[in-house]
């Protein structure tokens, strides 16, 4: 099944391999990306950039993590879904991603039905 998306991505994700596996899915279903390695690069991005349709948000990242970096974002920009992908599904794990601010929640390894399911949902 083709899925085709418009729009722009930013990955925030500090695992080479975690990058271009969602790379490749958010590409191959036309959606521009662009990859920060983590939360303070993000912030970098996203203020010189302000073009960004949605977020995918690694939790737990060197320098400054996905809670970190969404409690700043929600700072000055409270519309853009910011998705958490993170291999921590604990409940716990879950009420943190929803109370710093996230609008949603995948777990590693992606599922595509669910990705295409979050970008229908936000996009």
């Amino acid at each position: 099944m083709d899925v085709k998306f418009s729009g722009r991505a930013l990955i925030v994700e500090d695992n080479p391999v975690n990058q271009m596996v969602l790379k490749t899915q958010l590409t191959r279903m036309g959606i521009a990306v662009d990859v920060a390695e983590n939360g303070q690069i993000a912030l970098d991005k996203i203020d010189s950039n302000d073009a960004y349709d949605i977020i995918f948000m690694d939790v737990q990242m060197p320098v400054m993590g996905g809670v970190e970096c969404t409690e700043n974002i929600r700072k000055t920009n409270a519309q853009i879904p910011v998705i958490a992908v993170t291999a921590n599904v604990t409940t716990k794990d879950k009420n943190d991603c929803k109370e710093c601010g996230m609008n949603s929640f995948m777990a590693k390894p992606l599922k595509r039905d669910l990705l295409i399911s979050e970008l229908g949902k936000w996009l």
